[in-house]
C-alpha cells in the first residue's frame, strides 16, 4: 500500500470481515452516510441495514490493496472476494473521516 490505513479505516474493515455489526457501526460518526449500488444509508439503523444487506447477498472479504488520503479523505482500494460473478474484484471505497469516525463511505 501506498500510505498507511488510518485507524477508523482498518477498524472498518476488521469490523466488515469478523460480520461484526456493533464495532463496524461503532467506526461511524451518528449521522454517518453510505452509499452503496445507488442507494443511500443514514445514521446506525441505515449501515445497519446495508451491512445486513450486503453480507447476505454477497458473503464477501475486504482486503486494502491501495490507499490514497489527503486530509480528511481517504479511498482505499480494497480487493473484495465473495459470492458474486467476477470475484474477486477490486472497488474503490471513498471516505471522509471526521475526528477518529467514518462520517461518509462512498463505495464504487
Amino acid at each position: 500500500m501506498k500510505e498507511i490505513l488510518a485507524a477508523p479505516l482498518a477498524a472498518y474493515i476488521g469490523a466488515s470481515n469478523g460480520r461484526n455489526v456493533e464495532a463496524l457501526i461503532a467506526c461511524f460518526t451518528p449521522d454517518a452516510v453510505v452509499v452503496d449500488e445507488g442507494q443511500t444509508y443514514h445514521g446506525a439503523p441505515g449501515i445497519r441495514t446495508w451491512f445486513a444487506r450486503t453480507v447476505e447477498a454477497y458473503d464477501f472479504n475486504l482486503e486494502a490493496v491501495n490507499v490514497a488520503a489527503h486530509g480528511n479523505e481517504a479511498v482505499v482500494t480494497c480487493q473484495v472476494s465473495g459470492t458474486f460473478d467476477g470475484s474477486p474484484i477490486q472497488i474503490p471505497f471513498r471516505f471522509t473521516l471526521e475526528g477518529d469516525r467514518i462520517a461518509a463511505l462512498t463505495i464504487r
